[in-house]
């Protein structure tokens, strides 16, 4: 249900936003911060789904553990290009590896994580440089 609905739906659903807030001229919000909220929405759907192939490798039992299976993910990563391994590389250290008990928390609570870590790189350390 998260990758079919939720993680698709949310950066769709923004975008829908952004262009009925640049259509209808709205405004009361600032256009940055529908821009903000479509990047931001954008973020979290594509962490969760890296959050999801991870416990995929895990309730397959290809990986016996969260830790694991971000590190079999790299590996996939880093066979396609290894700059895409590189950026993973940063993530890692947002990801929450204990064993949770639901996996439904574990995709969310890694995309937050994730996406505040991204936002954090591109909002505050970019400018800085």
């Amino acid at each position: 249900m998260r990758t079919k609905i939720l993680y698709p739906i949310l950066p769709i659903l923004s975008l829908l936003l952004l262009v009925v807030h640049v259509l209808t001229r709205f405004e009361k919000i600032p256009i940055l911060l529908s821009i903000l909220f479509f990047v931001w929405t954008f973020i979290f759907s594509i962490s969760g789904l890296i959050g999801e192939l991870i416990l995929d490798l895990k309730f397959r039992g290809d990986v016996k553990d969260f830790k694991e299976g971000f590190i079999e993910w790299q590996k996939r990563l880093y066979d396609r290009s290894p700059y895409f391994s590189y950026f993973g590389m940063i993530l890692f250290v947002a990801v929450p590896l204990i064993r949770w008990q639901n996996s439904l928390w574990f995709s969310l609570s890694s995309a937050w994580i994730w996406t505040l870590l991204i936002s954090f790189i591109f909002l505050v350390l970019l400018p800085l440089v």
